[in-house]
C-alpha cells in the first residue's frame, strides 16, 4: 500500500492513500451519512404495536418487537461508531484502539469487527450496508402497515422464531388475527 508521509507537529504520521481519498478534509462532526436509518423510538414502536391487529402479546408480535430491539442495538452501535470517528478525525475525540480497527476497516471496505459482534457477516461493507437498509425497511413495513404477507426471513437476526410461530398456527396450535 503507498503512504504519505505528513509532519503533524514534529511527529511523522503516515497516512495511506485509502484514507486521504475516503477523508480528504475532516468532516462536519454533526454530519450524518443520509442512507443511514435512524433506530425506532421506543415509544413510537410501543403505539404502532398496540395498533397492530391481535394483542401485543401474539407470539408474532412479540418476535416482530425482539427483531425491533435487535436492530435498535445494531444501529446504535452504528451511528455511535461512525459519530465517534467523525470526532477523531476532526481532532476532538482521542483515537482509541476500537475506532482504529473501525476505521481501518471501513477504508478497506469491510465490517468493523465490533460490528459483526452484534450483527451478521458480510463479504463487505456495502453489502452489510444494503443488508441494515433492507432489515430497517422490512421491519418498519410491518411496524406501520401491519403483517407482511410474506417475510424475508433470512433479514431476521432469530429466523427460526418466525418459522417455529407459523408452524403452530399451521398445525392448529393458535390463530393469528
Amino acid at each position: 500500500m503507498c503512504v504519505r508521509a505528513c509532519v503533524c507537529e514534529g511527529m511523522h504520521v503516515f497516512i495511506p492513500h485509502t484514507m486521504q481519498r475516503v477523508f480528504p478534509h475532516p468532516p462536519h462532526p454533526n454530519h450524518q451519512p443520509p442512507q443511514l436509518p435512524q433506530p425506532f423510538q421506543q415509544e413510537a414502536v410501543k403505539e404502532a404495536i398496540k395498533k397492530l391487529p391481535g394483542s401485543p402479546n401474539q407470539p408474532l408480535t412479540i418476535h416482530l418487537r425482539q427483531e425491533i430491539d435487535r436492530l435498535n442495538t445494531v444501529l446504535s452501535l452504528v451511528h455511535t461508531t461512525l459519530k465517534n470517528l467523525l470526532l477523531a478525525i476532526a481532532g476532538t475525540l482521542a483515537l482509541t484502539q476500537p475506532l482504529v480497527q473501525a476505521m481501518d476497516a471501513l477504508c478497506m471496505a469491510r465490517v468493523p469487527g465490533s460490528w459483526v459482534k452484534k450483527s451478521w457477516e458480510a463479504p463487505s461493507i456495502g453489502v452489510w450496508m444494503q443488508g441494515l437498509v433492507l432489515r430497517h425497511a422490512q421491519l418498519h413495513k410491518w411496524l406501520v402497515g401491519g403483517r407482511p404477507k410474506s417475510f424475508w426471513l433470512t433479514g431476521f437476526f432469530n429466523p427460526q422464531v418466525c418459522l417455529f410461530v407459523w408452524w403452530w398456527w399451521w398445525w392448529g396450535g393458535g390463530a393469528f388475527a
